[in-house]
């Protein structure tokens, strides 16, 4: 089962106490994760997860340094049957988006 990925990244956090992290980021979260992760739900999982692994990297625009990560939506072994088969149900229930609505140039309250 080929699992989508993700990416982000941690960077040093300036501290003001002793509580704060030592680093901050951001992890994208795509489409394809988060339907992978409704999958999951729909296919009755329990707590999902999200796998994550980092580098250490050096930015080229400031050298400052940071974690890379990347992510995927994991899926234990014993559920990737009933994962796919919710997503195969999903993908074939799916309705094409509808179309933007059309801008008539009027202001919607007069």
């Amino acid at each position: 089962m080929e699992f989508p990925k993700t990416k982000g990244g941690l960077w040093s956090h300036e501290k003001t106490s002793e509580k704060q992290p030592d680093v901050k980021g951001h992890v994208e979260i795509t489409r394809d994760v988060l339907r992978m992760l409704v999958n999951q739900a729909k296919a009755g999982v329990g707590d999902m997860k999200i796998q994550i692994a980092g580098w250490d990297r050096t930015a080229q625009s400031n050298g400052q340094r940071y974690i890379y990560l990347t992510g995927e939506a994991y899926v234990p072994k014993q559920n990737q049957d009933s994962v796919a088969a919710a997503a195969a149900a999903s993908d074939s229930n799916d309705a094409p988006p509808p179309p933007p609505p059309v801008d008539s140039g009027k202001d919607p309250w007069d």
